[in-house]
């Protein structure tokens, strides 16, 4: 009886892995009608899961629901906490969107607010198995649970190579022999300058995504962990 209860979890666990679908924003150039391949992917895209309540930023929440006809819903949600999050009743209007359907914008649907891209992209959307974030250069990938794995990343947002991201500081990301890198321009004393620095960004955690080694913090609690790393060519 055991050994038949044992096996019927198993094969539940398996299913509900295999039954894990993601919906990919991938970023093209404005105008594009999301053609001309990887010349024309440029910007900030997304991989997340359905059907489950996620946060980027710990300033909104966001569900993804898909349906049978492959169209996927989403809206964003008040804030909870890293370890209560709550996607129960949503703010604003939800957007229907299509697999393979290329959206002109995703208007102020930013869903990383740490990471907006300086110009607006089209995305095509996408539904698959797995998520489509490796194919990218710059990657901030985001795990659940005590610490960092790998392997059980959940969501993503991601860049191509050279994209200018929202700051005081004019910064652009990239990567260079697989090194995460931004490049930022400010003043000092009145006059403009720019630095290169690498961006060390690993496995930090809590609101809002604060170093677990931080003194005071609890040894990897659980959570959401976000780590940048450089994964593809793109």
């Amino acid at each position: 009886m055991k050994v038949i209860l044992s096996l019927i979890i198993f094969t539940l666990s398996i299913v509900s892995v295999l039954s894990t679908s993601y919906v990919n924003f991938i970023p093209y150039k404005k105008g594009s009608n999301c053609k001309g391949g990887n010349d024309n992917i440029k910007g900030v895209g997304y991989s997340v899961p359905t059907d489950s309540c996620i946060t980027f930023d710990y300033f909104r929440n966001w569900k993804f629901s898909l349906s049978s006809d492959s169209t996927v819903k989403f809206s964003a949600f008040s804030n909870g906490t890293s370890s209560d999050l709550d996607c129960s009743e949503p703010f604003g209007e939800t957007v229907v969107v299509s697999n393979g359907q290329c959206i002109e914008s995703l208007g102020e649907h930013y869903f990383d607010g740490y990471f907006v891209p300086q110009r607006s992209n089209s995305y095509l959307v996408t539904i698959s198995t797995t998520p489509s974030y490796s194919e990218f250069s710059w990657v901030n990938s985001f795990s659940y649970g005590k610490g960092c794995h790998n392997d059980d990343i959940v969501f993503a947002s991601f860049a191509t190579n050279f994209t200018a991201i929202q700051s005081e500081d004019q910064e652009t990301v990239f990567c260079r022999n697989k090194e995460p890198l931004y490049n930022y321009c400010s003043t000092y004393n009145g006059l403009p300058y720019c630095s290169t620095e690498y961006f060390y960004y690993v496995c930090l955690t809590e609101e809002p995504f604060i170093s677990s080694e931080e003194e005071g913090s609890p040894e990897n609690p659980m959570g959401f962990y976000k780590t940048t790393t450089c994964m593809g060519d793109l």
